[in-house]
């Protein structure tokens, strides 16, 4: 197993907040929110904050949150804000950005609490949220970017969705939890809609608005977090990531399927909708087979539902493909 790096300790964490907010912390607990950083509540005596915590050799993921929450907050995402920064390591020997705690939880944690009828006004909400990004400008290349400035090496989306199907590749060979041609499976089908694929234009999204990232608080999206890159290719990515998180948890599709809903696709915008979902089937089985995030924390993956997934989303593209007898 790669060697993952250690968490701060929660008295450096204190000596950060402390030296950021020029307040007294009372209280500091490590969170498992996050699967690539390091995060911490803080408390003081007059209010509740959130401190994330990266090593200095990803810095530049630290730079990028900053510049797209300049891009985004101005169009109205309800981004959660950073109020101090110590990209510099000046505290300690992490990159450092503290924001206030947003009152809610994850979609995730409160799901299976919330009714059908708020499951459908969350959808209504977050496809709003998205539709505030549109007057971004295209990219010139495909993929996730810390910056309009930093060259992206893929040149169509359908090379972005190779690349990361590889990495699925190289992971899968860890385990026999799963057939082994889910590879080639997706890679045919890959091949089947091509066209669609490479019409893709490189739209900047918010990829990781999932099933965390989006806080609910009273039934309502109370703001957006951890939002450090954006992609550029098909939005549609995000609604497949976010349909295959939930059902992997066990939870319905009301949210994901209000949210297709709304958007009115055609049959290729499905169709390429329904092969996002067998690709995150696929990159769930190699969080599985990967067993631990990059910040240390478990996966917990089920193979059983994985597999159940994988098999739906196969049988769901293929019947509107056309096969030859």
């Amino acid at each position: 197993m790669a060697h993952k790096p250690e968490p701060p300790d929660l008295t450096t964490v204190k000596s950060v907040a402390t030296n950021l907010l020029q307040k007294t912390v009372i209280d500091v607990a490590r969170l498992t929110t996050s699967n690539k950083n390091f995060v911490f509540a803080v408390k003081t005596s007059s209010g509740e904050y959130v401190v994330r915590m990266t090593n200095k050799d990803y810095r530049n993921t630290y730079e990028a949150a900053v510049y797209w929450q300049n891009k985004l907050l101005p169009l109205g995402v309800p981004l959660a804000k950073f109020i101090a920064t110590d990209l510099d390591g000046k505290y300690s020997e992490f990159c450092t950005l503290l924001m206030h705690r947003e009152p809610g939880d994850d979609l995730c944690n409160l799901y299976p609490t919330l009714s059908e009828i708020t499951k459908k006004n969350l959808a209504q909400q977050i496809v709003n949220i998205h539709a505030k990004t549109t007057t971004l400008p295209l990219g010139t290349s495909y993929g996730f970017a810390n910056t309009y400035e930093q060259a992206i090496t893929y040149k169509t989306w359908l090379d972005f969705l190779h690349a990361r199907i590889e990495l699925c590749n190289t992971s899968l060979k860890k385990t026999n939890a799963f057939p082994t041609n889910i590879i080639t499976n997706v890679l045919e089908i890959a091949a089947d809609i091509k066209s669609l694929l490479l019409d893709v234009k490189p739209i900047p999204f918010m990829w990781d608005t999932s099933e965390r990232n989006v806080i609910i608080h009273n039934d309502q999206i109370s703001a957006i977090v951890d939002v450090d890159d954006m992609c550029f290719g098909d939005p549609l990515f995000v609604l497949g990531l976010t349909y295959v998180a939930l059902e992997a948890l066990g939870f319905d599709s009301t949210y994901c399927d209000t949210w297709a809903a709304l958007l009115n696709l055609d049959q290729k915008a499905q169709l390429r909708l329904d092969f996002y979902r067998l690709f995150y089937t696929t990159w769930f089985m190699r969080h599985y087979a990967d067993v631990v995030s990059d910040n240390g924390t478990p996966y917990n993956m089920n193979a059983d539902i994985l597999n159940k997934l994988f098999a739906e989303s196969i049988d769901r593209i293929n019947s509107q493909l056309p096969r030859s007898s």
